[in-house]
């Protein structure tokens, strides 16, 4: 399990793209369009790298197994609290994201500051 968990990381881009990419979503305006640089955030992280033209059936399946939860634990998320839908998600009140990747936690962080959301 850990060769293929290490193995994954040759699929991270440039670690640079994905720092920059997080700060300037920070300094985004709340109105301006984050979506190019959420595909980048999409696109150079080991956890979204392979699947990122995929996420929209890789979602249909997560909230049809979820349901109307209202509160949900995602567990070694990488960058996939950025990516989600949550407008697709009306119940939710809270999602919870944990990772011990340094990059993911710098997305999500920049994610939840440009949306103004608690972290």
């Amino acid at each position: 399990r850990k060769a293929i968990y290490f193995g994954l990381r040759r699929y991270r881009a440039d670690d640079g793209a994905l720092a920059a990419a997080c700060e300037a979503l920070k300094t985004l305006p709340r109105d301006g369009d984050a979506a190019p640089l959420l595909n980048i955030i999409a696109r150079n992280h080991a956890s979204t790298a392979e699947r990122a033209d995929h996420l929209d059936l890789f979602w249909d399946e997560i909230l049809s197994a979820v349901g109307e939860a209202r509160s949900l634990i995602d567990v070694g998320s990488g960058v996939l609290p950025v990516l989600f839908p949550f407008a697709r998600m009306p119940s939710l009140q809270r999602y919870l994201a944990c990772d011990r990747d340094g990059a993911a936690v710098r997305a999500g962080e920049a994610d939840a500051h440009w949306r103004g959301d608690k972290q």
